[in-house]
């Protein structure tokens, strides 16, 4: 079953000196999903990206998976 969306941005800059601003900006959504065991969660992650400088790149994508695996099995979360 699909879980919330999460909606996320990012600011970038990099700035070396003899080299021109390498500046951009991303906007992108992350969506959780029930995890199948052994995992202990896991999501999925989309974005765009747009160069705000001369030396960035104009526009960009991203995409990636994201998941956990339980530290211990057996345990409630709150005993050591």
């Amino acid at each position: 079953m699909w879980g919330p969306v999460r909606a996320v941005a990012e600011l970038n800059g990099e700035s070396v000196r003899g080299s021109a601003a390498n500046s951009s900006a991303l906007a992108g959504a992350i969506w959780s999903v029930a995890a199948p065991a052994p995992l202990h969660e896991l999501s999925f992650d989309v974005g765009v990206r747009h160069g705000i400088s001369g030396a960035a790149d104009a526009w960009g994508g991203t995409a990636g998976l994201t998941f956990a695996f339980p530290w211990s099995r057996g345990h409630d979360a709150g005993t050591r």
